[in-house]
């Protein structure tokens, strides 16, 4: 009943991905596993076809709501306002229509694959093994005792994945299939325990409230059913009132004063649990209400793959302003569902829920059917605990795979012996499969990796061209503007050929009008270019790129702030304190407001009225700072 199939490269995967980490780049490390991840995918697939283990059409309900969901994506993709865009995805993730074919890949191979306990062992643990390491390398981190990161300012625990939140949903998934293993008897009970302790030390220091509550889920989930199967139901509904009333506890907790600042980060965290005013949580609201506000105008299929990121600004809340503004969100909504209503639409949100309903249905049913059923149980928990982590937080490539693995396998049966019995190898497609999986990731690492060397390794080099080096990244990557926008820095701090980056930023510009940070990036270079040569007409130009920006985003105080400091470099005062008034209606008791008002008033000769100007600004500040980023 063997049907060959690529073992090894499974098991590379699954532990490649959480441990990998490119030095070399520019992003972190989530673009470089993304572009492993498609990699890896065009491998297993172009193996697969090599050794004539060939997908066959499936009856499947998951698969086939997959391929409709790839086919909204594809729609909602042509409807963008950069489709390249939402091919590839963001530079900084890559969360583009490519992943998702790619996990539509994944879950077909698992699904025919990895269809016996014999086979799906060694993959189970592979993943909590690696856990572990990721986990010891998290909490080296957070001690300040790895020698691989020298980092003063770690604050939260990230490991290899680049991000906290990340780390804790990753770390989330883990747990539950640690449980398993040590129930199924494939791991030792007291090595099994020290890896859930590494496990869970390596939580609390991420933390992450959307990782906390990922894994409460998918440990509840995995105790409620392990309890229902064993004909304890009483004590299964226990452990679902005592979560229950656990999570009340939590959000009594976080309607009371935070505690002082001095106190315990992860105290602090565990009590703000569902605290929404205030940091990440206040965020998170701020995005999704842009996100109803940018549904209203494109309901059916939504704006695209991995457009949020452009959506944000031209529905940007004022109040966001004082978090960093759009890149608060750094182009992720921090919740699945709402992604997929902005980026498909509420088609592609109707058949994004179809699809978790197909995916997690048989699964349920398999585990309430048996009695002993430890392995689907492990699986149901680790994907639940996904599915609420992405709730409040937005996706890893590596919990994305995992995620998708596992479903195959909770959905894989022995194929049929019609099928077994006529193998047809197809190497020759095997071999252009498995390149295109390699020449995408080199898309994506290869302009990452110049843009690197151009910006750091070639500032300390007489022999490096870091102008050359850049423009290779701009004409290599298949998503060239975040890398414009670094050659066209690179222009003026090299030989202060401010001229040159013009040039690059005002086609970059033309080319996409309705993005507002190519706009506000133009703005701020010529603004930076005039202050440099006192020339007023480069800044008139940077007037009107403010303008525009302010077009397409009206409720960006920083905009009308940004603008009324150009104004005041001109010597257009009362423009620029109109700028500055807008700015005060839209967000009042605003920092930056109070500053560039005390910086209108000193370029007035009101020495007074400056530093009382200055005064409110310090004041602002230190109320901000006195609830800000309380956990």
């Amino acid at each position: 009943m063997n049907t060959p199939y690529p073992a090894k490269i499974w098991l590379a995967a699954l532990m490649a991905l959480p441990l990998f980490f490119n030095p070399l780049s520019r992003w972190q490390y989530e673009p470089d596993k993304v572009a492993l991840l498609l990699a890896l995918t065009g491998l297993l697939l172009g193996v697969t076809f090599g050794r004539g283990n060939i997908p066959q059409p499936s009856k499947n309900r998951a698969e086939r709501w997959l391929v409709v969901f790839l086919l909204v994506d594809l729609l909602a993709l042509f409807g963008s306002e950069m489709p390249h865009w939402g091919l590839w995805g963001d530079p900084a993730w890559r969360n583009g229509l490519l992943l998702t074919l790619a996990c539509a890949i994944v879950f077909g191979l698992a699904h025919r694959q990895l269809f016996s306990l014999e086979r799906q062992r060694p993959l189970f643990q592979a993943v909590v093994w690696t856990s572990m390491v990721v986990a010891i390398y998290g909490i080296l981190e957070q001690l300040r005792l790895n020698p691989l990161v020298n980092d003063e300012d770690t604050v939260r625990a990230s490991a290899t994945l680049a991000h906290a939140n990340l780390l804790a949903i990753y770390l989330a998934m883990t747990m539950p299939l640690t449980l398993t293993l040590i129930l199924n008897h494939w791991l030792r009970r007291e090595v099994g325990a020290a890896i859930l302790i590494l496990q869970g030390i390596c939580l609390v220091f991420t933390y992450s409230r959307a990782g906390w509550l990922a894994a409460l889920a998918g440990m509840s989930i995995w105790a409620g059913f392990w309890l229902w199967n064993r004909g304890g139901k009483k004590l299964a509904r226990l452990v679902l009132i005592s979560t229950l009333a656990g999570l009340v506890g939590l959000f009594i907790l976080s309607m009371l004063p935070p505690l002082p600042g001095s106190s315990p980060h992860a105290l602090q965290t565990l009590t703000n649990m569902f605290r929404w005013k205030g940091a990440t949580a206040q965020i998170r609201f701020l995005g999704w209400e842009a996100a109803a506000d940018a549904f209203q105008e494109r309901p059916i299929l939504g704006y695209g793959p991995a457009s949020y990121g452009r959506v944000l600004e031209w529905h940007l809340p004022p109040e966001l302003a004082p978090f960093g503004g759009a890149e608060a969100m750094g182009g992720r909504i921090h919740n699945r569902l709402m992604e997929v209503l902005i980026e498909t639409g509420g088609l592609g949100l109707v058949v994004y829920i179809g699809l978790l309903i197909a995916v997690f249905t048989p699964i349920i049913r398999q585990v309430l059917s048996s009695s002993d059923n430890t392995i689907k149980i492990g699986i149901l928990a680790a994907m639940s605990a996904n599915l609420v982590g992405t709730q409040f937080s937005f996706e890893s490539s590596v919990t994305l795979f995992l995620f998708w693995v596992l479903a195959g396998m909770a959905h894989a049966e022995p194929p049929p012996l019609t099928e077994i019995g006529s193998i047809r190898k197809q190497p020759i497609l095997g071999i252009v499969v498995t390149g295109l999986g390699l020449l995408v990731m080199g898309l994506i690492t290869g302009p990452d990796m110049l843009v690197y060397r151009g910006e750091s390794q070639c500032g300390k080099s007489t022999d490096c061209d870091p102008i050359q080096t850049i423009q290779w990244a701009v004409d290599f990557s298949p998503t060239s503007e975040i890398f414009e926008m670094a050659l066209a820095n690179a222009l003026a701090a090299s030989g202060h050929d401010w001229q040159a980056g013009g040039i690059v930023l005002q086609k970059l510009v033309e080319k996409h009008p309705t993005i507002v940070e190519f706009h506000q990036a133009y703005a701020l270079y010529l603004r930076r270019w005039s202050a440099s040569t006192q020339n007023n007409e480069i800044a008139a130009d940077s007037i009107d790129q403010y303008t525009r920006a302010i077009r397409l985003s009206p409720h960006d105080p920083d905009l009308w702030i940004d603008r009324g400091l150009v104004w005041l470099q001109m010597d257009e005062p009362n423009f620029a304190l109109a700028d500055f008034q807008q700015s005060n209606r839209l967000l009042d008791d605003y920092t930056r407001y109070y500053g560039a008002m005390s910086v209108y008033a000193s370029m007035q000769g009101d020495v007074t009225a400056a530093q009382s100007w200055q005064d409110l600004a310090t004041a602002a500040q230190r109320k901000w700072d006195n609830w800000v980023w309380r956990r």
